[in-house]
């Protein structure tokens, strides 16, 4: 792939071929990742938060409501339980 000399390095026609489809490749590659995180610059769906019913403080609902303010698409699904919950 490399025709090599002491004083120069070069790429043979093999070389060549494979780099410009490993070129074409990358830039497919980057232009896909371009599209998709352009879809997902802000996090969306549902936060699924379950925890013991002294949680429930003024204090924690002042930080769901700025993390709803912050970001707009999450929907928060809050349980506050007094017993064991099995996350799985």
């Amino acid at each position: 792939m490399l025709n090599r000399t002491t004083r120069h390095l070069s790429l043979t026609e093999a070389g060549s071929v494979y780099y410009e489809q490993c070129r074409e490749a990358l830039d497919i590659l980057q232009a896909a990742e371009a599209a998709v995180g352009s879809q997902t610059d802000q996090p969306r769906g549902v936060l699924k938060i379950t925890a013991p019913g002294w949680f429930a403080t003024a204090k924690f609902a002042d930080i769901l409501v700025a993390y709803r303010a912050h970001y707009p698409d999450v929907l928060i699904d809050l349980r506050l339980e007094n017993r064991f919950a099995d996350l799985v």
